[in-house]
C-alpha cells in the first residue's frame, strides 16, 4: 500500500477511535428506569454507512476501496444479551472489479459499559454475491465479522465493524476472500411486540 494511502487509513482509524473514546467518556443521559432490564424486550433497527474493503480480486486486490453497507436488525433482548437476525447489502467498486453482496446473518451481542451503551457483537451468515470485471460471475457468500454499536441516544447508535467473506466463483474456478471495515449510523425502533 502506498505511503499516502497508509496515512489516510491511519487518520481515519484515529478519528474513529477518538470519537469512540469521547462517546465512552461522556456521562450517560438521564435514565427513566433504574434497571436496564426494564427498558426493552425487542426492537428493529435500520443502518447505513460507508465501508472500506479489500476486494481480493483483480489488479487492486491488496488495496482498500470505498463502498456502502445498508441493512437492518430484528433483535430480541435477554437482559444484557441479545440475538438478532440481520439482512444486509454491500457494494464496493474499484477500477478492476465491482462487487455486490446480500447476506442474511445471525448476530449475538452484549450490553456493557456505562449505562449499557456499548454493544460488542459477532455475526455470521450466508448470502449471494456478484462480481463484474470484464466478465460477470456470482457466488454463494459466507460472511463472519465482529464490531461494536455505541448508543448516542435511546434511538441512534454508531456502528463500527470488521467483516470477512468467502467467495467461490464457479465459472472462473477462483476462490477469494474480500474483507474490510465499516462505520454506519443506526436508528432503532423500540418496543416492538414479537
Amino acid at each position: 500500500m502506498p505511503v499516502g494511502n497508509r496515512k489516510a487509513v491511519l487518520i481515519r482509524i484515529l478519528v474513529v477511535l477518538g470519537l469512540f473514546s469521547a462517546l465512552v467518556a461522556c456521562p450517560p443521559s438521564v435514565e427513566g428506569q433504574a434497571s436496564y432490564t426494564a427498558s426493552r424486550r425487542s426492537d428493529f433497527s435500520l443502518f447505513g454507512g460507508l465501508s472500506e474493503a479489500k476486494p481480493d480480486f483483480g489488479s487492486e486486490y491488496k488495496s482498500y476501496k470505498s463502498g456502502i453497507v445498508v441493512g437492518g436488525d430484528a433483535t430480541y433482548h435477554f437482559g444484557i444479551v441479545a440475538l438478532s437476525f440481520e439482512p444486509r447489502f454491500g457494494h464496493t467498486s474499484a477500477s478492476s472489479a465491482t462487487q455486490n453482496y446480500f447476506t442474511a446473518n445471525l448476530k449475538a451481542e452484549a450490553s456493557v459499559g456505562p449505562a449499557h451503551r456499548l454493544h460488542p457483537y459477532g455475526f455470521g451468515g450466508i448470502g449471494y454475491g456478484t462480481i463484474s470485471t470484464g466478465f460477470h460471475d456470482n457466488s454463494t457468500v459466507y460472511a463472519a465479522g465482529a464490531g461494536v454499536d455505541v448508543d448516542l441516544t435511546h434511538a441512534v447508535a454508531l456502528k463500527g465493524e470488521f467483516q470477512y467473506q468467502f467467495w467461490n466463483l464457479g465459472s472462473a474456478h477462483t476462490t477469494f476472500n474480500p474483507n474490510g471495515y465499516a462505520a454506519a449510523l443506526m436508528y432503532r425502533f423500540s418496543r416492538l411486540r414479537f
